[in-house]
């Protein structure tokens, strides 16, 4: 309903800058309409709707990762191709969420973990990165425009006899003239790991941020950013106790300074997916198991400095088999994705609320009754809502690399 309101489900014209009802105008701000005080959500151009971007037969295939900038809309995920045995790190891209799409293999094998986990433009460059097996690497392309060639990097070789044998980037930032990778490295022994550069181009200089003496692993860095002067990631700390399973903070003011590190949580817990800044709370998504994971929980922990003792947390949703992939904080909202599972059916969840403390609301996208149903991002271009993530489908034994897109974050659900 372009160009209207809906209010009481009536669409209401806009004129001047103010919408019409009953003969009284009344003014628009932030991209909503108030009437008597009641902020109306305004719906402008598409409506919303589902595409699978690319699909894969019996192997895992998805999309981990969007990012909107320059008027392109990009995905970065993996997918199978049966025919040849390849596994392929992927790019997508396409001007609008309809498509059409251009898919595009950035780098493939016939080894796994070939795969695209983060995406970024900054600084007239698109930056993919990911793993190719088990080394670090990363696609770039000097353009305004994802169209056309990229150039392939290796940040890290798992052949190069240094020290560390596997290598996997999570999350990418650029900020204060650096271009960040962060992730994990292993050889045996665990290690949360940046890697920084003035340009893609350039050679990429390491640094570990946490570790310990375990062999166990699982000490990933998950997302990094630049945040009132400091550098900020948080991820998972995940040794040989059941009682030592962490979400890990870790700061300092430069990247190859000291970092102070901390545990947010003292419980059996995992996974950190992305740390956001509203402008009063630092917000970590994470992830808290039960009973020695006999369940588990969506949990969020905020404050209002990176500096203090304790952080509040929250939990947002609860179940077995329970996980958070992605956080955001767009257009007033918090926004948390990932998997639900209530027993029986697996499904593709979000949940949002326009307050930390306040009431979220949870749903459900899509779902099927195996465990290849997931939200792994969020983003929103000021117009429309984007979720991205995986679906299976047992009867024609396919997966998909599913969004769901809509004006309105409500919306979601209306665009099934």
């Amino acid at each position: 309903m372009a160009g209207e309101t809906l209010i009481g489900g009536t669409g209401y014209g806009i004129t001047g800058g103010k919408i019409l009802k009953d003969g009284v105008s009344y003014s628009v701000k932030n991209g909503k309409v108030l009437v008597n005080g009641t902020a109306y959500d305004i719906l402008f151009g598409s409506s919303g709707g589902l595409t699978d971007v690319f699909w894969a037969d019996h192997q895992y295939t998805q999309i981990n990762c969007i990012c909107y900038a320059n008027g392109y809309w990009v995905l970065g995920g993996e997918r199978y191709n049966e025919t040849t045995n390849q596994y392929a790190a992927i790019v997508a891209y396409a001007t609008s969420p309809s498509g059409p799409w251009t898919v595009t293999n950035m780098w493939s094998s016939t080894s796994k973990y070939q795969t695209i986990n983060c995406v970024a433009y900054a600084n007239g460059c698109w930056v993919a990165a990911g793993s190719k097996y088990y080394s670090a690497y990363l696609a770039y392309r000097s353009n305004t425009s994802p169209e056309g060639e990229w150039t392939l990097a290796q940040v890290s070789n798992n052949s190069s006899g240094g020290r560390y044998s596997k290598y996997w980037i999570t999350c990418l930032t650029y900020a204060n003239n650096y271009w960040v990778l962060g992730g994990e490295s292993d050889d045996s022994t665990s290690y949360g790991t940046i890697w920084y550069s003035k340009t893609p181009s350039s050679e990429w200089s390491i640094k570990t941020i946490y570790t310990n003496s375990s062999s166990s692993t699982d000490k990933a860095i998950t997302d990094i950013a630049y945040l009132n002067g400091y550098w900020i990631v948080c991820g998972q700390y995940y040794s040989s106790s059941a009682t030592s399973h962490y979400i890990k903070l870790a700061y300092s003011t430069s990247l190859t300074g000291t970092w102070t590190t901390k545990n947010l949580n003292s419980s059996y817990s995992i996974s950190s997916p992305a740390i956001i800044y509203d402008g009063s709370y630092y917000v970590i998504a994470g992830r808290d198991y039960y009973s020695s994971g006999s369940s588990s929980g969506v949990r969020i922990y905020y404050s209002t400095s990176l500096t203090a003792s304790s952080w509040s947390s929250k939990q947002i949703w609860d179940g077995a088999d329970t996980h958070v992939e992605c956080f955001t904080y767009a257009n007033g909202y918090y926004v948390a994705g990932g998997t639900y599972y209530d027993g029986i059916i697996y499904y593709a969840r979000i949940a949002y609320a326009t307050s930390l403390t306040g009431t979220w609301t949870t749903m459900d996208l899509w779902g099927g009754t195996t465990g290849d149903q997931c939200i792994y991002d969020i983003s929103y271009d000021n117009e429309l809502w984007v979720v991205g993530g995986t679906s299976y489908n047992p009867n024609e034994k396919r997966f998909y690399g599913r969004i769901v897109y809509a004006p309105t974050i409500g919306g979601l659900y209306d665009a099934l």
